[in-house]
């Protein structure tokens, strides 16, 4: 549940990362074992942009976005 007392059905399973971006925009990204990343504005809490694995269909484990702002995933594979 967000602070705001708003909750989001984020992804079909449940999920095993979240990060928050840290290039100024209010944006947080999730990781799930559905094996899909999503994007969110914070702000509208509405998803902004997926990303899938590489045709593998294995869960998403871990995601960080660094400094430069380049998304990292990690793969359980």
């Amino acid at each position: 549940m967000l602070q705001n007392g708003k909750s989001i059905r984020a992804h079909a399973t449940e999920v095993n990362s979240v990060c928050f971006s840290g290039s100024g925009k209010v944006a947080a990204f999730t990781a799930s074992s559905d094996g899909t990343v999503r994007a969110w504005d914070l702000c509208s809490c509405q998803a902004k942009a997926d990303y899938r694995g590489l045709g593998m269909s294995q869960p998403f484990i871990c995601v960080r976005v660094p400094e430069d702002g380049e998304l990292v995933l990690g793969e359980k594979n």
